[in-house]
């Protein structure tokens, strides 16, 4: 079972990615998974967003 089905309907991924959700007391992100950045290379600037995101949340700093 994919994110968008666990994150509450049947969503694209493509638009659930970028966002924080709360799912079951934890929070989680929805990414692409990483068979389709094999296929698809220009989606991992999204992927670097989306864990840039998650590191700021978790207060990890960037540099």
């Amino acid at each position: 079972m994919g994110s968008p089905t666990r994150l509450g309907g049947a969503t694209s991924i493509s638009k659930l990615r970028g966002q924080l959700y709360e799912y079951r007391g934890a929070t989680v992100l929805a990414t692409y998974h990483p068979s389709y950045l094999l296929r698809t290379p220009a989606a991992k600037k999204d992927v670097w967003e989306d864990m840039k995101l998650l590191m700021r949340q978790r207060g990890v700093e960037l540099s």
